[in-house]
């Protein structure tokens, strides 16, 4: 207003001008979050005038940047702030341009945008969308799926799936995530994979061994197969295949063959393709043969077939059961089917030999051996040896018998890995016939040399059985026997039994004694096995549901086995109901040193059964209650727990610790899949921030599960995430509602515990008595999300000031901070503050906010009660709050007083807020001047304010104002011909007797008022008019205007006999005037060419763009003129046409006057009179010039 002020003159006039034209009706912004934007309008005014002014906004958030304009044309620059707003929010106000030359309103609107998820496929709007571009163009989806932006598509019903969106974007990258994202909101299918041929077999090693593994997939996606083989001969040319190894839907994989890696014979291998929901796999078989080795035909393998079969009748015969009659047969039959095969192997024909010696048929074995001609042979010294084997059985003499111990024991010691031979000494040398003890030592030591063979364990199992105690220990070669013989079921219950004892003496577990034993048992079942079993087991620390049926078989047969009992419940298989005997449950009555798991079972049987056993039952009580606070306190839960803190925690058990233990147990669920990769488990809740994840274990976790709004995903070793790729069941092992209410008054602070009580059916916030307070934590809690958290917030300040719980809503509002509701509640929020007295704060929150969106009530109360204190009254946001408030009608005397001291606005707005004022009997006295000096500035009409201005003087108002006013008025009459008020001329009057500053347009309009109003002048009037007119001739002004009074004004006379011309324009802008005069039309004729000719002259400048020209005309004379403008263009002003009546009186006695006196008696044709006057005229002027002389 001191800027406008300053701007108000007193001087001159000018006028108002062409309207401003401005570039645009309406600003509009559309801004990103947290985006300060710049722009600018223009405005331009009329060309050659001064245009200034002043541009202000209502809006805190929008600033100008140009407050101040001056010239012709200008750009007002201007800047919003949209830092704190969120997406959607809008903001509404105006630009008020104050200037001279009006006020003018600009309206601008801005709003920040949602963002936009863009593509190269265009705005993504949806998952429908993304689901196109992902088929596309994978690598953007994937990139666009990891991006901050991504949420935004979840709109409409795509909003169920943001907990699977959180879950799987948790791994930036992963490309399988995203694929089984839209699998799981089944906008597509897996990917699948398919190979057409799933054997290779190579038989040709020549040239180069590569082999060529077609796959085949169905579909489109993320494609990752992950290639491994089996077998050291074969190799890949890649580990992964990805979408790019395909062509189309095929890919080709080499394989290739490493010969060096390969044996004779067959070599197989394995080709296995894993993917994200399988795998797949292709056998490879690699053939090599021998160099030098004869291609192997169907005789050759039927040649060992019936070998394998000769041996195995020896093994069946010697174990017994068979007899000799019945293997000879067989034997017998096997022996020609391989001499048909190849009557001249000398191993077929031994064989036929040996057959004909046990048969006693001597004569004919002789001639079999007779025609043999077998010689000593490194590659096959069994055979000579079996040859001099059968020659002494035939031969049957003791001397050559020896000969041939003594040559096969030679060749025994040159060949010690030969069992065959071995084989054959066991029956030709005396020492080891003659000696058991030698024997046994003897096939020991063989062992150790060639291995195993069937024929030396049957010999050896021979031995052991007869003579049990040659087993002196158990190491390898006696399990090895033993495990043979019990397999076989030929070992004696002698044997067993000494078996058992050296198995008593054992220190540490054999899983190859357990594998015997166990064969033992179950060809006899015997108390002594069995208590070895469960002994060596006990040894191993061997527990599990596959060793529970041998603990169950010792505790059913009461075996005094140390921890037997201890061993049997850690095997039992707690997902099963099995059938615990009693004198188990005896045992640990009184003391358990069982892992949790096994003890919670124990103890759930027994509380399930209590009834069956009540003596049990109170014998257990006491440590079953321990037991139950212990896993309480730690955490733990499985089936059986939840069954024990169900069943076992009583009234008097349920202590505020106690049930605080329990609280979250109560929403643990388990989970069970398949997959020996999963190794997390993660649960994404809805009103949760992040995720929790918990360990995988054989398939099993405990997950806690608090809402009804969830999603559940599986995370395997490689972060891998799935949801309906890998199946999973959940099963609920606590059922809250059954305990909630026993709990309730004794549970704080627990997250899920107060998600489950305040969850109502339809999802909805219902804020009651009985969960206001967990309300009040979830609310406070870190782990909630802000919205979630937010909208509880909101929830309770209704709901405590609807229930009058002022003491929690102020504890509350006392606590709570802006950002802690949504822009929506922001306003309420603070209708609850001032409601509670919470001014300073409220008012702080309402600073970067929409006032027009909060209670109009609420601004009235909270501007009224701060004013009455004293509290923001000189800052601009009480302002804007307190006219938000009058906007809409509500105000009382203190709003309206800080309104008229401080509010700054268009003369419309200033002019409410005065009438308002008044109305309130608040003094406007500073309201008037700061309108009266705005009208001034715009120009407006300020003849219709006449009663503004006889209150602002009635109030004491500014002498310089009240000139300025005037000024104003008196130019509006004199130049705008607008009615002028009489107010103003007495009131002109007045300042002039004060003896206070006038303007001569005041002294003009005084004048002008009262030539127009003779009726109305008295003496005092005239004392003023004199004054005001000696003043303005003595300043050279020369107006028609004085013509009026020349009876009172000096020098008023000489202009009596003037014809004036007046224009009203710019003092800036000189004009010309082009005139003629037309003689009295009763001198006849044309009009000579002197005088059609017009004639110019620059007009005189008399007064605030007041230009006069003076003419003397007679009688019948007219002036015809017209007016252009002095910048050359030529631009005709004005025009028209006066006679010599019209505009001048003449003084009677004048010179002047006498030649018009004559010149009217001859227009009159009164020609005596015109002759009389003229010679008065010579007369006079004779005298004068004779009677005055002029000066020397």
């Amino acid at each position: 207003m001191k800027e406008l002020y300053a701007k108000v003159s007193m001087e001159d006039w000018q006028e108002s001008g062409g309207p401003l034209e401005l570039s645009c009706q309406e600003v509009g912004l559309a801004l990103k979050r947290d985006e300060v934007k710049e722009g600018f309008f223009t405005m331009t005014g009329e060309p050659g005038q001064v245009t200034e002014g002043y541009v202000s906004c209502d809006e805190e958030r929008m600033e100008c940047l140009t407050s101040f304009f001056s010239g012709t044309r200008e750009n007002i620059e201007y800047r919003f702030d949209s830092r704190g707003m969120r997406e959607g929010e809008e903001r509404k106000g105006r630009f008020l341009i104050v200037s001279n030359r009006g006020e003018y309103e600009i309206p601008f609107h801005a709003v920040v945008l949602h963002k936009v998820l863009e593509s190269s496929e265009g705005e993504l709007m949806n998952l429908f969308q993304f689901t196109n571009l992902a088929r596309n163009n994978w690598e953007e989806a994937v990139k666009l799926f990891y991006s901050p932006d991504f949420i935004r598509v979840f709109n409409g019903q795509d909003k169920k799936y943001r907990n699977l969106y959180k879950g799987f974007s948790q791994i930036p990258g992963n490309m399988q995530n995203v694929e089984e994202f839209l699998v799981s909101i089944h906008k597509k299918q897996p990917v699948e994979y398919m190979l057409p041929r799933t054997e290779i077999v190579i038989t040709s090693l020549h040239g180069q061994l590569c082999e060529t593994l077609q796959v085949v997939k169905n579909g489109w996606g993320y494609s990752r197969l992950q290639v491994e083989v089996e077998g050291d001969f074969i190799s890949t040319e890649k580990k992964i295949l990805r979408d790019e190894d395909f062509l189309g839907n095929q890919c080709g994989l080499p394989v290739f063959v490493k010969q060096e890696a390969l044996h004779e014979g067959k070599n197989f291998g394995r080709i296995i393709l894993s993917h994200a929901y399988g795998q797949m796999q292709a056998s490879v078989t690699v053939i090599k043969r021998g160099e030098h080795r004869v291609v192997r035909t169907g005789r050759r393998l039927e040649m060992k077939r019936l070998t394998v079969e000769l041996v195995r009748l020896y093994q069946t015969y010697k174990m017994k059961k068979i007899n000799m009659k019945l293997w000879k047969a067989q034997t017998g039959e096997v022996v020609e089917r391989m001499k048909r095969l190849d009557d001249k192997n000398p191993a077929i024909l031994l064989f036929q030999a040996h057959l004909r010696i046990t048969e006693e048929s001597f004569d004919e074995a002789g001639r079999i051996l007779e025609h043999l001609d077998i010689m000593p042979d490194e590659n096959m010294p069994e055979l000579y040896c079996y040859y001099l084997y059968l020659s002494s059985l035939y031969q049957r003499s003791e001397s050559y018998t020896a000969e041939v111990t003594i040559q096969v024991e030679d060749y025994h010691r040159t060949f010690r890995d030969n069992w065959r031979i071995a084989w054959l000494l066991l029956y030709l040398s005396p020492t080891l016939g003659r000696s058991v003890s030698q024997k046994w030592l003897f096939l020991e030591d063989q062992f150790r040399h060639s291995g195993t063979s069937p024929v030396l364990y049957l010999e050896a199992l021979h031995l052991a059985n007869f003579s049990p105690t040659l087993l002196m220990k158990l190491d390898t070669y006696e399990l090895q026997l033993l495990h043979f013989g019990a397999r076989n079921g030929i070992l004696s219950e002698d044997l067993i039994g000494h078996m058992v004892y050296l198995a008593g003496k054992e220190k540490y577990y054999r899983e190859s004694l357990f594998g015997i034993l166990k064969d033992c048992y179950q060809q006899k079942s015997d108390p002594q096995l069995l208590t070895a079993i469960c002994s060596l087991l006990i040894k191993g620390n061997k527990s599990g549901p596959e060793y529970y049926p041998w603990y169950r078989r010792g505790v059913e047969q009461e075996l005094r086995v140390t921890r037997l009992y201890e061993y049997y419940m850690m095997s039992v298989d707690t997902e099963k109901e099995v059938e615990i005997p009693r004198i188990v449950l005896m045992y640990f009555a009184y003391q358990s040193n069982l892992d949790y798991d096994k003890c919670a079972y124990l103890y759930a049987y027994i509380q399930k059964h209590r009834e069956e056993f009540p003596e049990l039952y109170l014998a257990y009580k006491s440590q079953m209650d321990r037991f139950v606070l212990q896993q309480l306190y730690k955490g733990r839960i499985n089936r059986q727990l939840a069954f024990l803190y169900q069943t076992v925690l009583d009234e008097k058990m349920l202590t505020r610790d106690n049930c605080q233990a329990l609280a979250p147990l109560l929403f643990i669920q388990q989970l069970d899949c398949e997959g020996k990769d999963i190794r997390k488990a993660v649960v994404i809740h809805t009103r949760l921030r992040g995720e929790q994840v918990y360990p995988v274990e054989n398939g099993r976790s405990y997950v806690a599960v608090f809402d009804r709004d969830y999603e559940i995903l599986l995370e395997d070793e490689e972060r891998n995430r799935y949801a309906a790729g890998r199946p999973f069941v959940l099963d609920r092992l606590m059922y809250p509602a059954r305990c909630v209410n026993a709990l309730e008054p004794l549970v704080e602070k627990s997250l899920g515990f107060n998600l489950f009580f305040c969850e109502s059916s339809k999802g909805k916030i219902r804020v009651t008595k009985e969960n206001a307070s967990r309300f009040r934590e979830l609310a406070e809690d870190s782990r909630i999300i802000p919205a979630f958290a937010r909208a509880i917030r909101i929830e309770l300040l209704r709901y405590y000031y609807g229930h009058e719980e002022l003491e929690e809503l102020d504890l509350l509002l006392e606590a709570l901070k802006r950002e802690d509701l949504d822009g929506s509640d922001v306003y309420e929020a603070i209708g609850f503050l001032v409601l509670r007295s919470f001014y300073e704060k409220a008012f702080t929150w309402l600073a970067g906010l929409a006032p027009e969106r909060a209670d109009a009530k609420i601004l009235l109360r909270l501007c009224s009660r701060m004013l009455e204190t004293g509290l923001g009254m000189q800052e601009e946001e009480m302002t804007r709050l307190a006219y938000s408030a009058f906007c809409r009608e509500k105000y009382d005397s203190r709003v309206l007083q800080h309104l008229v001291e401080h509010y700054e606005g268009s003369t419309r707005e200033l002019t409410d807020i005065r009438l308002a004022a008044e109305n309130f009997a608040v003094d406007t006295y500073v309201l008037t001047e700061r309108l009266l000096v705005q009208l001034l500035y715009i120009g407006d009409n300020v003849m219709g304010q006449i009663g503004l201005l006889r209150k602002y003087i009635i109030g004491g108002g500014k002498s310089e104002l009240e000139s300025a006013f005037l000024h104003r008025c008196s130019g509006l009459y004199l130049m705008n011909a607008e009615p002028m008020d009489r107010y103003v001329i007495t009131d002109i009057g007045r300042v002039a007797g004060r003896g206070e500053m006038l303007s001569d347009m005041c002294r003009l309009a005084y004048l002008e008022y009262f030539a127009r109003h003779r009726d109305e002048r008295s003496p005092r009037t005239d004392a003023l008019i004199k004054c005001f007119g000696d003043q303005l001739i003595r300043n050279n002004m020369k107006l028609p205007l004085f013509q009026e009074y020349v009876d009172i004004l000096e020098g008023a006379e000489t202009m009596m006999d003037k014809t004036m011309v007046v224009f009203r324009g710019n003092r800036e802008r000189p004009v010309t005037i082009n005139y003629r005069i037309v003689p009295s039309p009763a001198d006849g004729g044309e009009l000579t060419a002197a005088q059609g000719t017009y004639r110019s002259f620059d007009l005189q400048h008399m007064y605030a763009g007041i230009y006069t020209a003076s003419f003397v005309l007679f009688a019948g004379e007219s002036l015809q003129y017209f007016i252009t403008d002095n910048s050359g263009g030529g631009e005709i002003l004005d025009s028209g046409e006066l006679k010599m009546g019209e505009c001048s009186v003449f003084v009677k006695e004048s010179r002047y006057g006498m030649i018009n006196d004559i010149a009217s008696a001859r227009l009159m044709r009164e020609e005596g009179e015109a002759q009389e006057l003229l010679e008065q005229y010579l007369l006079t002027e004779w005298m004068t010039e004779g009677l005055f002389k002029a000066m020397e």
